[in-house]
């Protein structure tokens, strides 16, 4: 069987523009940092504009398999509406009892294979997202992820540090990390000895 190649798309809105295989939001050109969880939650959004998508719904998109409180919900749209500018409400619009929808039209390209997007980390270089992580050296990867050394500039800790630059492999990505998480708690909720540490 053939291996899945999730296509990439960028979605347009109003001045703003989402990349789904760099998982990346710019506006009027200019790039956002944004942290994962708005940008999925915009991307839930994208994936049904023209849509009322509920607050059930969104949680599932955006929290998959996780219990969170609606809270959380609250707490990324602000994100993403701070993100997103002065079009944040108009393009982040909540419906009344139900959820949320997009609020502008949007008009969607899907790229081909060979502009799909490739990390493009080099040694010394600030983690994205995380400036004061800097990239030490590769440890592994694919067409399609990366997985680095990273070392604090200050404690000087090393810590790993993976990529990936598609929605899927993201997605692959949360669900690995929320794994990790229940294998590391006990019953009582307390965190169990961890056997591996970064390299």
């Amino acid at each position: 069987m053939a291996s899945e190649k999730p296509a990439s798309r960028i979605w347009y809105m109003g001045n703003a523009e989402f990349d789904e295989g760099r998982w990346e939001l710019r506006v009027a050109g200019e790039r956002r940092a944004v942290e994962s969880k708005p940008l999925a939650l915009l991307h839930a959004l994208l994936c049904h504009a023209g849509e009322a998508v509920t607050k059930a719904e969104l949680l599932e998109a955006v929290w998959p398999g996780v219990m969170v409180v609606e809270g959380s919900l609250t707490t990324a749209v602000s994100k993403l509406r701070a993100a997103l500018g002065e079009q944040g409400r108009t393009i982040v619009e909540a419906v009344h009892g139900i959820g949320y929808r997009l609020g502008v039209p949007c008009n969607v390209r899907i790229t081909s294979d060979r502009e799909r997007f490739a990390t493009s980390l080099n040694a010394g270089d600030a983690v994205p997202n995380r400036p004061q992580w800097v990239l030490e050296r590769q440890i592994g990867g694919a067409s399609a992820s990366d997985v680095w050394i990273a070392r604090h500039e200050k404690t000087r800790e090393q810590r790993v540090f993976k990529f990936a630059d598609t929605a899927s492999r993201l997605l692959a990505l949360r669900r690995e990390t929320d794994f990790a998480r229940v294998l590391g708690e006990r019953p009582d909720g307390s965190a169990r000895a961890r056997r591996w540490r970064p390299v």
